[in-house]
């Protein structure tokens, strides 16, 4: 994606935290020299090899999904949205244009196909435990094995981070201090986000 240096994160925490808190990404990848995406839930894992750390991204799709037939082997993107927000130009001190602030994430790697069935049922615990830990009445997985004969598993070895807080660096202290106020006086909880993610990245 398009990275100017002052929008750019490189914080592996940060990273991880869109993440975590934006899982439902979309993975990109070519279908017969096609784009072609799958929208779904996905994890992000840190595994120690030979004393490096990397970084490893799993997920699943219906087998009905033709998408998985073309992964083995496929440099793929995964990206992740995090808060975003419009910003109006009325809210500069001396106008301007509109724009837009956001965070993004966007993991670069080669996809394997992951059909095992005792591996597959991991990653579906660990999904739904992600989703249902806070709830007050979590659903504990219990399903039959046939159920996930319906769907196949990848893992990407993930070679490349890119990740992008575009959060009005580039404007005056002045301006950014009225678009983290507008946005933090939205009755948007998603604004309200973005407006916590400018005062916590000064």
């Amino acid at each position: 994606m398009y990275l100017p240096k002052h929008f750019k994160q490189a914080d592996l925490n940060q990273i991880d935290r869109i993440i975590e808190q934006n899982g439902f990404g979309l993975l990109v990848s070519t279908v017969n020299g096609e784009p072609f995406a799958s929208h779904i839930p996905m994890l992000l894992d840190r595994v120690e090899d030979q004393g490096r750390t990397r970084m490893m991204l799993y997920g699943h799709v219906a087998r009905a999904n033709e998408h998985w037939k073309h992964w083995q082997g496929q440099r793929s993107v995964a990206i992740f949205q995090g808060p975003h927000s419009y910003v109006s130009p009325t809210w500069y001190a001396d106008g301007g244009v509109p724009t837009w602030n956001y965070a993004a994430v966007h993991l670069y790697g080669n996809l394997s196909v992951m059909d095992d069935p005792e591996a597959l049922s991991e990653l579906v615990i660990r999904l739904s435990d992600q989703y249902e830990r806070n709830r007050n009445d979590p659903w504990v997985p219990d399903f039959p094995l046939e159920m996930l004969n319906a769907i196949v598993g990848f893992s990407m070895s993930v070679d490349e981070i890119q990740g992008k807080y575009k959060l009005s660096q580039n404007k005056s202290e002045t301006d950014r201090r009225r678009v983290q106020d507008a946005l933090g006086r939205s009755p948007s909880n998603v604004d309200q986000a973005v407006a916590r993610m400018m005062s916590e990245s000064k």
